[in-house]
């Protein structure tokens, strides 16, 4: 087993209650322990940052999920987070005018 699958698998069992990753290295692993997920970082893609809370949103989960994006005011961060949630709003409206 490789250090990731030790870690996402104590997580899991309840043997630890934190587990700090990156978003790409979580691709293709479930939290469904998770009742809290926290973006102190964002990649600039937002369908990876959602991919990333849904990790915990999986079949299983039996509790309710709260996303937390961590930005503080007047930095790069918040920027990117404002720019993160404007495309979102774009590429929503984009997906619902096909739906009609």
């Amino acid at each position: 087993k490789t250090s990731r699958n030790i870690q996402v698998d104590g997580f899991q069992k309840g043997d630890m209650r934190i587990m700090i990753a990156q978003i790409q290295t979580m691709v293709g692993y479930n939290l469904t322990k998770a009742t809290r997920v926290v973006f102190g970082e964002f990649s600039w893609t937002p369908a990876d940052n959602d991919q990333a809370a849904d990790r915990a949103h999986r079949i299983g989960q039996k509790d309710t999920v709260v996303v937390d994006y961590l930005a503080l005011a007047k930095t790069l961060d918040e920027t990117v987070l404002d720019t993160l949630l404007n495309k979102k709003r774009v590429i929503n409206k984009v997906i619902t005018r096909g739906e009609k």
